[in-house]
């Protein structure tokens, strides 16, 4: 996906001394500027509704961040009123899309039954709001999320796979840079 802006802010995220942590403190304020102008943009759609107390754009926001630092692809920060093609990122003829828990200590990939555009992986971020700051959980393919645990958390049925369940780190189609 092509962004329509550099993402220089993006240096200001660091790992934290544990390896496992990206500390967001540094890019905080241009994250909310973002995760703002999309919650703005997407007031009474659909894909504004709110799962969490924290923004869905938010949450969703830090996730592909996270994917972008782990990668070193941009994220495609564009405002679109119809939102995206189905996933966030597309790589090696693979398209991947971004699931972000605020749920840090038990984080569960979740995706929602009736979703039309299926990508061939998932990726799991976990966020830690308050502390700003997120980590990569792993990732699932297309077969393994179909294959899964169907739930229902309330606001609909989801597929559902816990961390454990996951392929650590991204997946393959994608660079790891660290």
């Amino acid at each position: 996906m092509e962004s329509s802006q550099d993402h220089g802010f993006l240096d200001q995220i660091r790992l934290t001394r544990s390896k496992e942590w990206w500390c967001l403190d540094g890019a905080w304020d241009d994250i909310m500027r973002i995760a703002t102008e999309r919650e703005v943009q997407k007031f009474k759609l659909s894909s504004g509704r709110q799962l969490s107390k924290y923004s869905t754009h938010l949450v969703g926001l830090i996730g592909e961040i996270v994917v972008a630092k782990e990668s070193g692809m941009k994220f495609d920060d564009r405002l679109l009123l119809g939102g995206d093609d189905g996933h966030d990122f597309s790589s090696g003829g693979k398209t991947v899309n971004v699931k972000t828990s605020c749920y840090h200590n038990d984080p569960h990939l979740k995706v929602m039954k009736r979703e039309k555009l299926p990508c061939d992986f998932y990726i799991l971020v976990a966020a830690d709001v308050p502390t700003r700051r997120a980590r990569l959980v792993g990732h699932a393919t297309l077969a393994d999320v179909t294959s899964s645990t169907v739930r229902s958390y309330g606001y609909g049925i989801v597929y559902s796979l816990t961390s454990d369940k996951l392929t650590p780190g991204l997946p393959p189609c994608m660079n790891r840079i660290r």
